[in-house]
């Protein structure tokens, strides 16, 4: 590298030691005029076109102010690197060594996979293995007792057979519903359409739990990208829980907002229940945890995953005693 390109770049000395591998491009000339002992040492000789190629740089994004992130795989090595612009012909490439950083990700992933896979069988043994050991012991009873009992005593055992068999199948039918949006359909539609027919299916449960509810919607909500029959169930699982948080509360209120910044649309549901504590909120998107007694802890789940598929995101904040705020983003849509 010339001295005069050095001056131009400066700090040659610093940048040459550093411990990230830092390359100059000169675009115009079609040349590398740095490298430092970093990169050298992580990619050897190199030429420019071998860079460019090897880092898949589209010559035309060079222009682009943003700086553009990436990573690659080189023989047993995984590369973290970003192209900054720095001049109108100069450009920056940093790269670093990310093989271990990855590796300690992938382990980290998979423990939580499996640690998931745990809690979700143990889950459903919970779950199934309740109502069917509470069956067990009815039909127990009802076979040695079937000449002693009266109709109405067999009749009442019968009942609480039949009350554990239909939570079975309601545990069953919300696992169906989590693997039936493998696929979501998105669609851009009328927003204030949509929630006004929401609040319509709502209303009448609200007002005979004596809830009061206040809706405010930003006048410049207008189209969302999404899934009707996606959205109508997150809504709904969240109403419910938030219903169920204030039953205990004497003056049960459920307030909800929806707003618009730029692309994206946001919609706040905030309730003055019982709270929920940080170790409950770490776990709460988690398959079957739940902390209804008789939850199947599989709405704010499917939630989640509908919300994923719809580019969309879902959060929570929540404190004992106060209440609890759920916040959807999602994608408003555009005018054709």
């Amino acid at each position: 590298m010339k001295n005069a390109e050095q001056n131009d770049f400066g700090f040659y000395e610093v940048l040459l030691n550093l411990n990230i591998g830092v390359i100059a491009l000169d675009i115009i000339n079609e040349k590398i005029v740095f490298q430092n002992i970093t990169a050298i040492k992580i990619l050897k000789t190199i030429s420019y076109e071998k860079l460019i190629k090897l880092f898949g740089i589209n010559l035309l994004q060079l222009h682009q102010i943003s700086p553009i992130q990436n990573k690659l795989t080189l023989k047993d090595k995984i590369l973290g690197f970003t192209v900054y612009p720095l001049f109108d012909r100069y450009f920056w490439v940093l790269i670093s060594d990310i093989t271990e950083k990855e590796r300690l990700e992938k382990i980290a992933e998979a423990t939580t996979h499996l640690d998931n896979i745990g809690y979700i069988f143990s889950g459903m043994a919970h779950e199934i293995g309740n109502p069917l050991n509470a069956i067990k012991t009815a039909v127990s009873v009802l076979k040695d007792n079937l000449d002693n009992f009266p109709r109405e005593k067999i009749v009442e055992y019968l009942i609480n057979i039949i009350s554990e068999i239909n939570r079975i199948e309601y545990l069953l039918k919300s696992m169906k519903t989590f693997n039936a949006y493998e696929q979501v359909d998105l669609y851009i539609f009328d927003f204030n359409t949509f929630f006004d027919n929401f609040l319509k299916l709502i209303e009448k449960d609200v007002k005979k739990r004596g809830i009061s509810l206040t809706v405010n919607v930003n006048s410049k909500v207008d189209l969302v990208k999404a899934n009707t029959r996606a959205l109508q169930q997150i809504l709904l699982n969240l109403l419910t829980n938030a219903m169920d948080a204030v039953k205990e509360v004497q003056y049960p209120k459920i307030i909800i907002e929806v707003e618009k910044a730029g692309k994206t649309i946001t919609i706040i549901i905030n309730d003055n229940g019982t709270g929920l504590s940080e170790d409950e909120m770490d776990k709460l998107f988690i398959p079957f945890y739940t902390t209804k007694a008789k939850g199947t802890g599989l709405g704010l789940t499917i939630a989640r995953k509908l919300l994923l598929k719809m580019d969309g995101s879902i959060s929570v904040n929540s404190k004992p005693g106060i209440g609890t705020t759920f916040t959807i983003q999602m994608m408003a849509g555009n005018h054709e």
